[in-house]
């Protein structure tokens, strides 16, 4: 009971002076890529499972280091934008592409079918709004992906947005795509 007790106690403590140690417990209703069709637009409530075995969280805790380094606030991890990262990093392996728009395979075409910032409101539909996003492609840990960031001036102050609540964070693995390894951050006001 005394355990139980100061587990209760502790807990929001810890949550909130260390927000990066805060990970949704995402729902139950997590898919595998091969479930979705990525030749269509997302709808918003596409789940791809986290496959990162931990590397998005040390990704929140890089980001939020250096955003307290800067005398920046700590961003929370917000599930709506999770998802949008998750699926965002999934359709660019899939689909066979690196940019930060949305594009669908027709045939052996790429067209152009949802800006970044219209893909990010199917998933994200809360008071705020989507206002950064990065993407990297080639590695597979965080802190290589973060270096990528680091050394991209428009990136690097992507993390720094000073109007930025909470975060998203998505990586996403496939085998014998052209980068095999794909990364998406997202930021918003809310």
């Amino acid at each position: 009971m005394i355990a139980k007790t100061i587990l209760l106690l502790i807990t929001p403590w810890v949550l909130l002076h260390f927000p990066e140690t805060a990970y949704p417990n995402l729902d139950n209703k997590n898919t595998t890529a091969s479930d979705i069709n990525f030749s269509n637009n997302p709808d918003g409530s596409e789940r791809i499972e986290d496959m990162s075995n931990g590397e998005e969280k040390i990704m929140l805790g890089l980001i939020n280091a250096l955003r307290r380094k800067k005398g920046l606030n700590a961003l929370t991890l917000n599930t709506s934008l999770q998802y949008a990262c998750r699926y965002h990093a999934a359709d660019m392996a899939n689909e066979g592409y690196f940019e930060h728009d949305t594009y669908n395979r027709v045939g052996a075409d790429l067209q152009l079918s949802l800006d970044a910032f219209e893909r990010c409101e199917r998933f994200y539909q809360e008071n705020g709004y989507v206002n950064t996003e990065n993407i990297a492609a080639g590695s597979s840990s965080a802190q290589d992906a973060f270096n990528q960031w680091l050394e991209s001036p428009g990136h690097y102050q992507n993390m720094l947005n000073k109007d930025a609540k909470s975060i998203g964070l998505g990586y996403y693995h496939k085998e014998n795509s052209e980068w095999e390894d794909y990364w998406v951050m997202e930021t918003a006001t809310q």
